[in-house]
């Protein structure tokens, strides 16, 4: 059985492979569509069931998304997923406009915490 850090890698790989793939003219529009509807769906906060139903709210997340996953992944001719699949795994996913994104939210936050805190201590001896 795998460890957890693998399967990890193995999913990352594949989000890189069907990311990239999902550019390529070559990839019919109805996989592009089921890859997009997937990231859409992953990142979007209505669920068809809401997540704080117990065992209800995440069985559409462990259904739908998987299922989008594997109807793109048929639908990507295999010559053509091969082609990225070498390419993801010549090349480790790096993104630095995505670093950037997420070391500003957390700047920010760490600025907005600050300022937050030296307002409420600068007013707290004024009483």
């Amino acid at each position: 059985m795998k460890n957890p850090a693998d399967k990890i890698r193995i999913l990352i790989t594949e989000a890189v492979i069907l990311s990239s793939a999902c550019r390529d003219p070559r990839v019919p529009w109805l996989a592009r569509a089921a890859v997009l509807a997937a990231i859409a769906y992953a990142f979007s906060p209505i669920d068809l069931i809401p997540d704080f139903i117990p065992l209800l709210g995440h069985l559409d997340d462990i259904i739908i998304l998987p299922a989008l996953i594997f109807f793109a992944r048929k639908m990507i001719p295999d010559h053509i997923y091969e082609e990225y699949r070498s390419a993801a795994q010549l090349t480790p996913p790096r993104s630095i406009a995505a670093a950037v994104v997420v070391i500003a939210v957390w700047c920010a936050g760490i600025f907005l915490v600050i300022s937050l805190f030296t307002h409420f201590c600068s007013h707290s001896g004024k009483a």
